[in-house]
C-alpha cells in the first residue's frame, strides 16, 4: 500500500468514527443478527452447531447496512465541493478509489467481527462445528468486500448521500434477488447465483468458485468507480 492510499484510508476510516453514526451502525448490526438470530432464525429448536440460524440473514442485513457505510464516500465530495480539488491533486484516481473502498471494507470487517462474541457463546452451549462456522464468516467476509464495491461504485454517481444509499440497496438486492428457477436447475448458470454460492460456503464448502463469484463482482465493482471518477474529470 503507498503513502496516498494509506492518506485516503485513514482519512475515511477514521472519520466513520468521528458521528455516533459508526457506533449506531455497528449496534444496529448487533440487533439485527441477534434478533433475526433467536426470533426469526428458531435458534432454540433447531442444531446450530454451524450457526445456521446466525448466518442464514446476514446477506440481508449487510445489504442494509453496508450502503450505510459506503454512501459518503463521494457522495459527500460531490456536495462539498472537494471532488475538484482531490482530482487535480498529484495521485491516481485508482489510488483514492482503493483508498476509500479499504477504509469502507475495514470498517464493515470490524462490525462483522461483532460475530466472535455470539462464536464463543454458542461453542460454549452448545458446541460448533469449526470448520462450518470459519466456512461461513468467509462468506461473510466476501459479501462484505463485494457490496462495499457496489456502495462505492454506486456512490461515485450520486451527489446526495441518501440516493447513494437507496441506490446501492437497489442494485444490492437486484444481484441477491437474481436466482430464478433457471439458475438452479442448470448447472452452468448455477455459478451465476448469488444465493447458490452463499448457501453453498455457509454448508462448509469453500468452492473456488464460489470464492472467484465474490472476488469478480468486488473487482468489477472497484473497476467501474476507478472509469466514472476518470471520466468525470475529462468532462
Amino acid at each position: 500500500m503507498n503513502k496516498q492510499i494509506k492518506a485516503i484510508f485513514a482519512k475515511e476510516f477514521y472519520g466513520y468514527f468521528r458521528s455516533i453514526s459508526a457506533y449506531f451502525i455497528i449496534g444496529l448490526y448487533i440487533a439485527l443478527s441477534l434478533l433475526s438470530s433467536f426470533i426469526f432464525g428458531n435458534f432454540f429448536e433447531i442444531d446450530n452447531q454451524s450457526m445456521i440460524s446466525f448466518f442464514k440473514y446476514q446477506p440481508d442485513i449487510l445489504a442494509v447496512l453496508i450502503p450505510g457505510i459506503t454512501m459518503h464516500l463521494w457522495a459527500d465530495e460531490y456536495r462539498s465541493g472537494t471532488i475538484e480539488f482531490i482530482l487535480t491533486q498529484p495521485i491516481k484516481y485508482k489510488d483514492i478509489v482503493i483508498g476509500k473502498y479499504l477504509a469502507a471494507a475495514s470498517f464493515s470487517l470490524l462490525m462483522l467481527s461483532t460475530i466472535i462474541p455470539q462464536t464463543i457463546v454458542v461453542m460454549l452451549y452448545n458446541g460448533i462445528n469449526l470448520s462450518a462456522v470459519t466456512s461461513a464468516f468467509v462468506s461473510c467476509l466476501l459479501i462484505t468486500l463485494s457490496f462495499c464495491a457496489i456502495g462505492e461504485l454506486v456512490s461515485s454517481i450520486s451527489n446526495k448521500p441518501m440516493i447513494a444509499y437507496l441506490g446501492s440497496i437497489f442494485v444490492i438486492w437486484s444481484i441477491t434477488m437474481f436466482a430464478p428457477d433457471v439458475l438452479t436447475e442448470s448447472t452452468e448458470l448455477s455459478a451465476l447465483s448469488f444465493h447458490e454460492n452463499y448457501q453453498n460456503l455457509i454448508n462448509g464448502k469453500i468452492e473456488l468458485s464460489s470464492v472467484i463469484y465474490y472476488i469478480s463482482m468486488a473487482g468489477a465493482g472497484l473497476w467501474a468507480t476507478v472509469a466514472i471518477i476518470s471520466n468525470r474529470n475529462k468532462i
